[in-house]
Parts: structure tokens; C-alpha cells; sequence
């Protein structure tokens, strides 16, 4: 029963947008919200900013296990993290004026680093010390190009773009100047460089991609 004076949601949960499994708990978000079924208890658990999530409209959603962190992102550019039970925000992207879209298309770990897939850039969260570290421009002459997923085969970061797929090394070279970034050649003799790629993976010393001609 909910207590007199108190908030209840009554959102439509279905139409599922992303899943991803954490520990004992399987994540679910809609368009409408986002849920958890824990399979110990077999119980079905709704978050939203009744029970203390900052924002509305859930769109991506990713764990960190080393710190036991969950970050959601909303499509206001919005961010939570979630760890040892609290909720911290982290508004910075949301209240700043960004020209053109403004949306979050990936998350992808590097230990306690998160980057963030944007249409204005790749965003560099440090999930440990709760900031965003920086946002890497890299188009020609720092432009923006739309990123919209990335990857990491242990020397180099490689994102997916609206222009083809870009890589860095984080190693040896300074990701933040975007002189340090190009096109990769391997996709060159096999793959139309300059085409829509909406998703990258690297396993077994490969890079996975998939394109559109959009």
C-alpha cells in the first residue's frame, strides 16, 4: 500500500530498449522507465524518480563491476550513478549548452573510466572520482562527428561515426587532440570508410563493425 501524502508510478513498462544482466539482477529499460528482476527473489523492482532516480527517460544503462557501479544515462544527457545504494548525479552535460543533438548512444568501460558516445563527441566520465574528465573532439580540425559507439583492443580506443571508424592510441598518444586520431586503415580495402557505423566490438585481436548506408 502506498502511505498517505506519498508518490506511486503507474508507467507502462513494457517495449523494452536495452537489457543487461548485473550480478543477480537483470536491468531492464522502456520507454517509458526502467525495472530490475532480481532472480534470487524472483521479485520485479521499478526505478524511477518516485524512489530517487534525478530524471526521466532512460535511454542506456551500464555496470562497472570492479566498483559495483551502475551508471544510467537519460536522454537529456542526464547521468546517475548508483553505488553502495546511493545515488549520485552528475548534471554537468545536461545543463550545458551543446549546439545540435544532444544524447548519449553508447557506454563503454575502461576500469573506472566511462565513455560516453555522443553526437557532440566521445565524453570521458571518471566513474571513481564522480567527474567528467573531458570530451574528445575528433573530427578533422577538432569538428564534431557523430560517435556512435566504442571499443578498446588493450592499445587503442576505435568509435564507431557517422564518417566511418576513427581509433587513438591511449597508450602512447594524447586522445584529447584530435590530430592523434584517424581513420582506420584496415577498413579501407574492405569497407567503405566513409559510411554510417552504428556499432564496433574487438575480440581476439578483430574489430567487429556494423554499417549503414544512411
Amino acid at each position: 500500500l502506498t502511505a498517505i501524502g506519498s508518490w506511486q508510478d503507474h508507467l507502462p513498462y513494457h517495449n523494452a530498449t536495452f537489457v543487461i544482466e548485473v550480478e543477480n539482477n537483470i536491468y531492464c529499460v522502456t520507454k517509458s522507465g526502467l525495472f530490475y528482476f532480481n532472480k534470487e527473489d524472483q521479485t520485479i523492482n521499478r526505478m524511477s524518480k518516485v524512489n530517487g532516480l534525478s530524471d526521466t527517460e532512460v535511454v542506456k544503462i551500464a555496470y562497472q563491476p570492479q566498483s559495483k557501479t551502475l551508471l544510467i544515462a537519460y536522454k537529456n544527457c542526464n547521468i546517475d550513478l548508483i553505488k553502495d545504494g546511493q545515488i549520485v548525479n552528475i548534471s554537468d552535460i545536461k545543463k550545458k549548452s551543446i549546439l545540435g543533438e544532444k544524447t548519449i548512444n553508447s557506454i563503454f568501460f575502461i576500469d573506472d573510466i566511462a565513455y560516453l558516445s555522443s553526437p557532440f563527441g566521445l565524453v570521458v566520465l571518471d566513474v571513481g572520482n564522480e567527474e567528467i574528465l573531458d570530451t574528445y573532439k575528433i573530427g578533422e580540425d577538432g569538428n564534431f562527428v557523430k560517435i556512435n559507439d566504442c571499443n578498446f583492443d588493450g592499445d587503442s580506443l576505435f568509435v564507431a561515426t557517422s564518417n566511418g571508424i576513427y581509433s587513438a592510441s591511449i597508450n602512447e598518444q594524447n586522445p584529447s587532440d584530435f590530430h592523434n586520431w584517424g581513420k582506420h586503415a584496415a577498413f579501407e580495402s574492405g569497407l567503405n570508410t566513409d559510411n554510417l557505423i552504428e556499432n564496433i566490438s574487438c575480440f581476439g585481436g578483430n574489430i567487429y563493425a556494423s554499417t549503414s548506408d544512411s
